[in-house]
């Protein structure tokens, strides 16, 4: 759930324009806590309310108090549009401590293997049922601009437990 709490604030939504012209343009437009941007994509018979362009539909009254609370936390505790490589890592790291503890795993190890810049380090989880097979594995998608090898270790210790 943290994962997702995380992109709330690190998504970009997109909205239909007409420019004055008539030709229909998207631009960005940022995702908002406690805001419906747009009900078109919910999919099955789930009850929609059309997007009405300037306005926003305002459900935060309809979440539960408790969800509501998490989301005031996080909102007070990040920058929303991190600017520098700096602000985004603090800005992720803030959100780390609403993932919870990190689950016990049967065995972490650290290790070291080569890259083509020099060794690089990398960390292998043993859940206690584990077995030869199925192995998964966890590339990072970025440049430890704002993560690391233990900014993941809570995500990674679950992921392990549930596929071991």
């Amino acid at each position: 759930m943290w994962l997702a709490l995380m992109m709330v604030f690190l998504a970009q939504g997109a909205q239909k324009a007409r420019s004055a012209s008539g030709k229909e343009e998207i631009t960005p437009r940022r995702a908002s806590l406690g805001v419906l941007q747009s009900s078109e994509q919910i999919p099955g018979d789930v009850p929609t309310t059309p997007h009405v362009p300037g306005q926003e539909n305002r459900v935060k009254e309809q979440l539960d108090p408790q969800a509501q609370a998490v989301l005031d936390k996080i909102a007070a505790s990040v920058t929303l549009n991190p600017t520098t490589a700096a602000e985004a890592r603090k800005a992720y790291l803030s959100l780390l401590q609403f993932a919870g503890a990190p689950e016990d795993i049967f065995k972490v190890e650290d290790r070291q293997i080569p890259g083509p810049a020099g060794r690089i380090t990398i960390r292998v989880y043993t859940p206690r049922a584990a077995n030869d097979l199925p192995v998964l594995v966890y590339f990072h998608g970025g440049g430890f601009t704002t993560g690391d090898l233990n900014t993941h270790d809570t995500l990674l210790r679950a992921l392990a437990n549930r596929t071991g």
